[in-house]
C-alpha cells in the first residue's frame, strides 16, 4: 500500500493506495485507494510529541500500518533542515515501510502538476509559493513567508483588498449595491464584524486616539473595559499644521 499526505497547517489530506493494480474495461491502470483527513501537521507549529500522537491517533488507526510499504508525506513547514525529522516521526509509526519521503507542499504541487515534465508551479493561500520544476525536484523557488509575511493569495488577504476597494470607491457602486444586498452587509457592519466581535480574541490593542468627535460620526471602536486591561505604552501629541486635533499613541495588553 501506499500513503500519500497533502498537508497544510490547519488540515492534512490523506490518501491510502493500492499497491496492486487492476485493469478496467478501458484497460487502464486503476488502484483501490482511501481518503481520510487529520489535523494539519506543521513541525514549525507543532512538537515531536503533538505529531506522534496525531499520527498514532488519526493516521495509523484508519490504516494497517503493516501494509504500508511507501510513505510520502508533503506539507507547509516541511524545509530541507525538517525532512528527515519527519522522516523519522513517520517511520516510528509506519515500521514496515520501505521507503518514506517528506518533502515541503511546494515540490507536492510540483509533482501533481508537472508529473515528470518541465514546469513552474504556484501555491496561493496561506503562505504563497512558487517554484521552477525540472520533472524531479525543485531548482528555484520563490519561498513561502508563512500566515503572516507571506499570505498574499489567503481569503484574509484578498478579502481585505476587495472591501477596501469596495468602500475606498474604486469599485462601481452597482458592485458595492449587489454585495451588500446579496450578503445583508453594510460598512457599518462590516466595522463591527471586524473590530467588535474579535475583540475578545485579542491580547493585545495598538491604538491611536484622536481627541475629537466629528458630528456625523456613526462607526465607533467598541468601548474598553479598563477592568479588563493594562496600559504598557502612551505617547501623546499635541495638534500642529499637519495634524487638526491632539492624538494618542496607546498600547493595551489584556491583564493575565
Amino acid at each position: 500500500m501506499i500513503l500519500i499526505a497533502d498537508s497544510g497547517s490547519t488540515k492534512t489530506d490523506w490518501i491510502l493506495v493500492s499497491s496492486e493494480s487492476s485493469s478496467s474495461d478501458s484497460d487502464q491502470a486503476v488502484r483501490e485507494h482511501t481518503s481520510f483527513t487529520t489535523q494539519g501537521l506543521n513541525p514549525y507549529h507543532l512538537s515531536r510529541e503533538q505529531i506522534n500522537r496525531v499520527l498514532r491517533e488519526e493516521v495509523a488507526s484508519r490504516v494497517d500500518v503493516v501494509l504500508v510499504e511507501y510513505v510520502y508525506f508533503y506539507g507547509s513547514g516541511v524545509t530541507r533542515e525538517m525532512e528527515s525529522f519527519m522522516q523519522e516521526l513517520i517511520g516510528e509509526v509506519f515500521v514496515s515501510a520501505k521507503c518514506i519521503e517528506a518533502h515541503s507542499d511546494m515540490l507536492g504541487a510540483a509533482r501533481a502538476l508537472c508529473g515528470r515534465n518541465y514546469g513552474i508551479a504556484s501555491i496561493l493561500g496561506t503562505g504563497a509559493n512558487s517554484a521552477l520544476y525540472d520533472g524531479k525536484t525543485i531548482v528555484s523557488n520563490t519561498p513561502a513567508l508563512g500566515y503572516i509575511l507571506g499570505d498574499e493569495g489567503s481569503g484574509a488577504v484578498l478579502g481585505k483588498n476587495f472591501i477596501h476597494d469596495l468602500y475606498k470607491g474604486i469599485l462601481s457602486e452597482e458592485i458595492k449595491a449587489d454585495f451588500e444586498q446579496h450578503y445583508g452587509l453594510s460598512i457599518s457592519s462590516i466595522i463591527n464584524k471586524v473590530y467588535r466581535e474579535a475583540l475578545p480574541k485579542a491580547d493585545r490593542l495598538c491604538l491611536t486616539y484622536v481627541y475629537d468627535t466629528p458630528k456625523k460620526a456613526d462607526t465607533f471602536f467598541p468601548e474598553i473595559d479598563e477592568n479588563e486591561w493594562v496600559e504598557t505604552f502612551r505617547e501623546e501629541h499635541e495638534a500642529d499644521e499637519k495634524h487638526a486635533h491632539p492624538y494618542a499613541f496607546v498600547d493595551l495588553e489584556r491583564k493575565r
